[in-house]
Formats: structure tokens, C-alpha cells, sequence
């Protein structure tokens, strides 16, 4: 989850993690800007264009309820460059999962 209290302690356990040589996901690339391996989130320009679009549907006159459910296309999967060496680990595995994102760890 993005927890601020979680995300607060996040630069003070990445090294535990590192050194245990255990890859840590978190729910925001913003976690992974502060140690974590990787993260897949949304594209939240596409989920506002579609939300946009599904709101003006809606003040349409004569809209009906509607049944269905829109979901998001791939996603973007955040990856610590330098978490990702130290793992071993190349960042092109995520590739067809959705558009990567390479960063690396700041605030240390």
C-alpha cells in the first residue's frame, strides 16, 4: 500500500533487504525511489482520459446505468536500477508487463 508511515521507514530497511538478497515490491514508484525493487502502478494520465470520457458519457441526457467496468491497459512497472544490480536481476524481464520505468534510489 502507500502508506506514509511505511514509506517514511522505507530508506532505513532497503539495506536490510539488499543485503538479504531478497527483492522488496512496494505499491508506488515512489517507494522505489527510496530502495525498493519494483513496482507496477497505473498510467494516471490514461485513467484520467478514461475517467473524463466515462464522466461525460454520464451527464449526457438519457444516460442509462451502466453494467460495465473499464480497466487499464499494460501498466508501469518502476524499476530501482541500482537495487536491480545488486539483485542480479537485468530490468528488461518486466518488458511484457507494461511500459518500464528505470529510476534510481535518492534521498540516501
Amino acid at each position: 500500500p502507500t502508506d506514509n508511515v511505511i514509506m517514511s521507514s522505507e530508506l532505513a530497511i532497503y539495506e536490510s533487504f539488499m543485503n538479504a538478497n531478497i527483492p522488496h515490491y512496494a505499491g508506488a514508484d515512489s517507494f522505489v525511489r527510496s530502495g525498493a525493487f519494483a513496482t507496477c502502478g497505473v498510467n494516471y494520465t490514461d485513467a484520467g482520459v478514461k475517467t473524463a470520457k466515462l464522466a461525460y458519457e454520464v451527464l449526457q441526457p438519457g444516460f442509462k446505468k451502466t453494467e460495465e467496468f473499464i480497466t487499464l491497459d499494460g501498466g508501469i512497472i518502476t524499476v530501482n536500477t541500482e537495487v536491480a544490480k545488486r539483485l542480479g536481476v537485468n530490468p528488461d524481464i518486466f518488458a511484457d508487463f507494461g511500459q518500464v520505468v528505470t529510476v534510481e534510489t535518492t534521498g540516501k
